[in-house]
């Protein structure tokens, strides 16, 4: 049971895959180097959530803020980051705030929930239909087609 509860609390194996390509592509990586570089991230994280969580509890928070997290990568010697880490917070807030802006929309819409599922449905159905026509109209090119290569093959063994 142990384990299990050690596996859920890291980050997914697949996660890391993924960071890997995107730092080295076409990079070959061996499975134990993987692994060290998982426990490495691993270890990271629970370093920096460790003494963003001392920082908190010093300022007598509950939960766990940016500037902490700020903070405890400067405590622990990763000044170099916070610039980037920043920049990062900056783009995220962005587009929280663009996904709330989409959101009001749909509110501001004047459309309640059924009409909007309505028009939906009637946009598949008529998204079908075009596109049975169209199967349809390729359906007869393709026989003309055939008919007319059968004429010409008639044509040429009459010959």
């Amino acid at each position: 049971m142990a384990d299990s509860d050690e596996e859920s609390a890291n980050l997914p194996r697949s996660t890391i895959q993924k960071f890997i390509k995107e730092v080295v592509p076409g990079v070959r990586v061996s499975n134990d180097a993987k692994d060290l570089i998982s426990n490495i991230c691993n270890e990271f994280v629970h370093v920096v959530s460790s003494e963003s969580n001392s920082i908190c509890s010093q300022k007598n928070k509950k939960t766990i803020f940016p500037e902490h997290v700020i903070e405890a990568l400067k405590n622990l010697g990763f000044e170099n980051y916070v610039g980037e880490l920043k920049k990062v917070l900056g783009d995220l807030k962005t587009e929280k705030e663009e996904r709330k802006k989409c959101s009001k929309k749909l509110e501001k819409s004047g459309f309640s929930l059924t009409e909007l599922e309505q028009q939906q449905k009637e946009l598949f159905e008529k998204a079908r239909e075009q596109q049975a026509k169209e199967a349809e109209r390729e359906w007869k090119q393709f026989i003309e087609e055939q008919n007319a290569a059968r004429c010409t093959e008639s044509s040429k063994s009459v010959s």
